[in-house]
Formats: structure tokens, C-alpha cells, sequence
């Protein structure tokens, strides 16, 4: 491998740690997240995370229904990444 391949290698590596810190820093930005955004992102069934919801936190406090959406409140993003992390 050339000097050049190693650099593209190392820059790729940097872009992809660099995404991956954008991820956990964009919810941090907004203080609600759509449900269905999250439930892709977390590779889960909306319906799923719904119900996790209703058993595990309260209403109008972690989750809110606005505009026939389900916002999460983004204080509980983690818990629920590590509830169902793989």
C-alpha cells in the first residue's frame, strides 16, 4: 500500500469516528426527537418503542404526542440505546 492509500485510510477513519461522534452530539442540539426517527436510528419497531415507553416513563415528561407525532424528550435517548443496544 502506498503512502497515499495509508493517508485515504487514516482520513476515511477520521470521517467515520467523526460521523459517529455527530450522531450522539446532533439529539443534544434539540430537546425532542421524533419517535419513528429514533426507532430507525435504534434498529427497533415503532411500535416496539412505543410500548417500551408507556411501561418505562411517564407522559408529557419523557414523551409528548404534538401534531399526532410522538416526540421523545432527548434526556431518555440514552437509557433506551442501552436498553436495546446489540
Amino acid at each position: 500500500m502506498c503512502d497515499c492509500q495509508k493517508e485515504l485510510f487514516e482520513m476515511k477513519q477520521i470521517l467515520l469516528e467523526v460521523l459517529d461522534n455527530t450522531r450522539d452530539i446532533k439529539p443534544a442540539l434539540k430537546s425532542k426527537v421524533l419517535m419513528t426517527e429514533f426507532a430507525k436510528e435504534i434498529d427497533i419497531s415503532k411500535q416496539t418503542l412505543y410500548a417500551h415507553l408507556r411501561v418505562n416513563y411517564q407522559p408529557e415528561v419523557d414523551f409528548y404526542k404534538e401534531n399526532n407525532k410522538i416526540l421523545l424528550n432527548v434526556n431518555i435517548l440514552q437509557s433506551i440505546r442501552g436498553y436495546y443496544a446489540k
